[in-house]
């Protein structure tokens, strides 16, 4: 019999197994990447029953799925070879009550043994972790393959800021170009010195691909992409990236020209950008209400088109900030949500109301003065903000030719509350008789 000690020892063992046979799965494709007919494994494994033997493709589920289904039947197989085992001693044991005793012990055991092994198996089929039908693998076959001149290939799933011990001649894609772009290769360590550009145009070409030290991988998924040309050329960097707002560009603020907006079904993204950190300066709105990409090749022009809208134009090599918002439709939002503003401090005295309804998950945006929503000795002094919006105030007419003035991004109060505007960008009361800074355009982002 297996004391209990013993049967701890044998789980750690075997969870120790498991982990570093499938460490050895993991690092072994990095050098088969070059051969398609290869399964990216040292060892071919063999299939077991109608559960596949795990490739290079495998993730965690399929892999554990194998040696589950390669436990079971070397399980069977030591039960089966007890039972028979114990089958013989009972018959040879000659009336002998000790030899009887661990002959019918054997037997018992062995039994049990394979009722436990079958009680697993159906107990993980009824959850849903069936050893004939593995989960889909977390795993994929993604990134780039490095080839040096013998052969020998190393795949990298990402960038890599230093190549080591390994010399490649040749480069080939994994990864398709509707999810890795292209990649950008420096000669020097740490992404310096000027990149060459490798796009992705699908296939298996070998690449040539030499002297090498470092590689950026620009991979298509939604987001920011910014750019130091125009018509997002490349100069000594690769394409700034983020798929969140950025408080602080200031180290892109003399380079920034050109800029995309990468959208998908689920996530439709716009921005504002500024020309100071933290959400302030002037801003230009960069929006779609379709589908689409938003493409914006020069940030210097301004681009109103039937399906994207980028206005007022901040210039170029002045972009310092990004709040990254996405247009959200068929999500109603709560009747009690609202923004309103007051001609007060302190949420008090004249006001005027935006509910949820009426902003309706797109920005909502006003001027002022167009939509007579206040008498001209009147300003607004506070808001509050009811549900998951931010303001953004500026000083002009967002449509005007002279561009948005100040801007200021708000988040909401603890509270709710913004108790006064007196001494943010866009207000000032002591030349607002002289038609100095006061609110002129409202817009209100959901987030």
């Amino acid at each position: 019999m297996i004391n209990k000690k013993h049967k701890i020892a044998l789980i750690i063992l075997l969870a120790v197994l498991i982990i570093f046979s499938y460490n050895n799965f993991i690092s072994a494709d990095e050098f088969r990447c070059n051969n398609p007919k290869s399964t990216g494994l040292e060892v071919d494994y063999p299939n077991i029953g109608d559960t596949n033997a795990p490739t290079i493709k495998s993730g965690l589920p399929e892999f554990i799925s194998y040696i589950f289904s390669f436990a079971l039947m070397i399980g069977g197989l030591l039960a089966f070879a007890i039972l028979v085992y114990g089958g013989i001693s009972y018959l040879v044991s000659l009336g002998d009550p000790g030899k009887l005793q661990l002959a019918r012990s054997r037997i018992f055991n062995a039994l049990l043994g394979l009722a436990l092994l079958l009680s697993s198996y159906l107990f993980l089929d009824l959850i849903g972790i069936a050893t004939i039908e593995p989960l889909p693998s977390v795993g994929q076959n993604f990134g780039i393959c490095l080839i040096d001149s013998e052969g020998y290939t190393r795949i990298y799933r990402d960038s890599v800021s230093e190549i080591k011990d390994f010399d490649s001649s040749y480069m080939r894609f994994l990864s398709g170009p509707d999810e890795l772009t292209s990649v950008f290769a420096y000669t020097e360590k740490g992404m310096k010195g000027t990149p060459i550009e490798i796009k992705n145009f699908g296939g298996d070409l070998e690449i040539p691909f030499s002297s090498k030290n470092s590689i950026f991988f620009l991979w298509n998924k939604p987001g920011i992409y910014v750019y130091e040309k125009t018509d997002f050329g490349i100069a000594d960097q690769p394409p700034f990236f983020t798929n969140g707002s950025v408080k602080d560009l200031s180290s892109w603020n003399d380079k920034a020209k050109s800029l995309k907006i990468k959208r998908s079904a689920s996530i439709l993204g716009n921005a504002i950008l500024f020309t100071e950190p933290n959400f302030r300066g002037s801003c230009g709105i960069v929006l779609s209400y379709e589908l689409n990409d938003i493409e914006i090749k020069n940030l210097d022009n301004v681009d109103v088109s039937e399906w994207q809208w980028y206005y007022p134009k901040i210039g170029n090599q002045k972009l310092s900030s990004i709040y990254y918002f996405k247009t959200i439709y068929d999500k109603p939002r709560p009747i009690e949500d609202a923004v309103t503003f007051y001609t007060q401090a302190g949420c008090e005295g004249s006001s005027i109301s935006f509910t949820g309804s009426q902003i309706d998950n797109i920005p909502l945006m006003r001027v002022i003065e167009e939509k007579n929503i206040l008498n001209e000795s009147e300003v607004f002094q506070s808001f509050k903000i009811i549900g998951d919006y931010k303001v953004l105030l500026t000083t002009k007419d967002y449509r005007g030719p002279e561009g948005s003035g100040d801007c200021q991004l708000f988040e909401r109060p603890e509270d709710n509350c913004e108790e006064t505007l007196k001494g943010t960008d866009v207000y000032d009361p002591y030349s607002v008789a002289f038609g100095g800074k006061r609110v002129r355009t409202i817009i209100i982002l959901p987030f």
